[in-house]
């Protein structure tokens, strides 16, 4: 009993140093050891939720496939993860003269392989400069977002950050539940198709300090008889 408390008042009070949650039971849990998981990312939905949490500095790494559509009710304009045209809307459709005329680079057609990189036009979207149809990834504060301004900086389109097929996202100052989207402006009205995402913590160099630590200390207090 003497080395558990011994132990766990040093565990904690160098957890406090590293920002780790000083409560205990299941929310300290929840909050300090978010758990892998799967998620499918509809396309139209402006932000389809992981249920996760994540604290400050908080880093997960996403993977993901699958096959949106964010124009299919003007031609089509189908994509993978990385925003990559998969096929190439029929010549003069509403998708293929929207995305010539307003994407960037302005004035190249959208053809399969490549992709076009959403620049704002009066309507906030998910993330500026990112290919329009990728995956992206936000953090909210609140639960249930209604709108980009629930994000940081949200109506400046830097609320979100690229994620593609593969890569990480950070969790901002303060955290918050992690949140990721299709990018776009307008995904309830014609989009349809669905990314599978796999979504898992980044163990943390200060989760493994703590641990060293840890066995330190009990290789201490046994060579004191103390256990």
């Amino acid at each position: 009993m003497i080395f558990k408390s011994t132990f766990f008042s040093a565990a904690v009070a160098f957890g406090a140093l590293l920002g780790f949650p000083a409560t205990t039971g299941a929310k300290a849990a929840t909050l300090a050891e978010s758990p892998a998981l799967d998620v499918k990312v509809l396309a139209n939905v402006f932000f389809n939720p992981t249920g996760l949490w994540a604290r400050a500095g908080q880093t997960f790494r996403i993977e993901a496939s699958g096959v949106a559509d964010i124009s299919d009710q003007n031609g089509g304009y189908k994509i993978d993860p990385n925003g990559t045209i998969l096929e190439t809307p029929p010549v003069n459709s509403g998708a293929f003269d929207f995305f010539k005329r307003n994407a960037r680079p302005f004035g190249a057609d959208p053809v399969a392989g490549t992709e076009k990189l959403f620049s704002p036009f009066g309507v906030p979207g998910h993330l500026d400069g990112a290919p329009y149809g990728a995956l992206v990834a936000g953090f909210s504060r609140n639960p249930d977002p209604s709108y980009f301004d629930d994000f940081p900086n949200g109506l400046d389109s830097r609320g979100f950050s690229f994620v593609g097929r593969t890569g990480t996202v950070r969790a901002p100052q303060g955290g918050g539940y992690l949140f990721l989207a299709v990018n776009d402006v307008n995904n309830p009205d014609d989009n349809s198709g669905s990314f599978s995402a796999h979504v898992s913590p980044v163990p943390e160099p200060a989760s493994l300090t703590l641990l060293v630590i840890g066995l330190f200390t009990l290789v201490q207090l046994k060579r004191r008889g103390v256990v």
